[in-house]
């Protein structure tokens, strides 16, 4: 009996830890001018290595996020 809890608990912990891994995330930033000023309304492109492509603009205090980016690298 005890060596099924021990299994059963082994398989538990094992599933709950598969759920922790991420395989996407997370681009933001902010855009500037030369001088350090804010840029609002800005386009940004997000390019990455596997065709993900997407456009964002640039909020009211200059800044960007995009969230659920697929791992990898983006330019």
């Amino acid at each position: 009996m005890k060596k099924a809890i021990t299994i059963f608990t082994f398989y538990v912990l094992a599933v709950i830890s598969a759920y922790g891994q991420v395989t996407t995330g997370q681009i933001s930033g902010n855009v500037t001018d030369p001088t350090g000023a804010i840029v609002s309304g800005a386009t940004v492109n997000v390019r990455g290595e596997s065709g993900f492509n997407r456009t964002l603009t640039t909020n009211d205090d200059g800044n960007f996020a995009l969230s659920l980016v697929p791992a990898g690298r983006y330019s």
